[in-house]
């Protein structure tokens, strides 16, 4: 069965003349091999599967929140992490005096 992914790749690098028929089949047979060899420290996949049943807390929420909105400013916009938290607070009414 032959890989889509590698076919595509195959075809386009052969059309830059880069690849021949024989580099393709070697190239997805290392590939095969390098996939079905592949190990996992079962210790590490223990804890990847605790780590995701596991729900993040209220302030983890807050600061993956503020994260993302202060990520999708742009540099020159000026807003400081702190506002962004500040702003985010308020717009849940966690801050004391703010109003929903």
């Amino acid at each position: 069965m032959r890989w889509q992914g590698f076919y595509f790749v195959g075809k386009f690098a052969r059309a830059l003349g880069v690849r021949n028929a024989t580099s393709d089949q070697q190239l997805e047979n290392s590939m095969s091999t390098a996939f079905l060899t592949l190990k996992t420290d079962p210790a590490l996949l223990s804890k990847l599967e605790h780590a995701a049943e596991r729900k993040p807390t209220p302030s983890e929420m807050l600061e993956q929140r503020v994260s993302f909105v202060y990520g999708s400013l742009k540099d020159s916009s000026g807003v400081s992490r702190e506002r962004v938290r500040q702003v985010i607070l308020e717009q849940t009414g966690t801050v004391a005096g703010a109003t929903k």
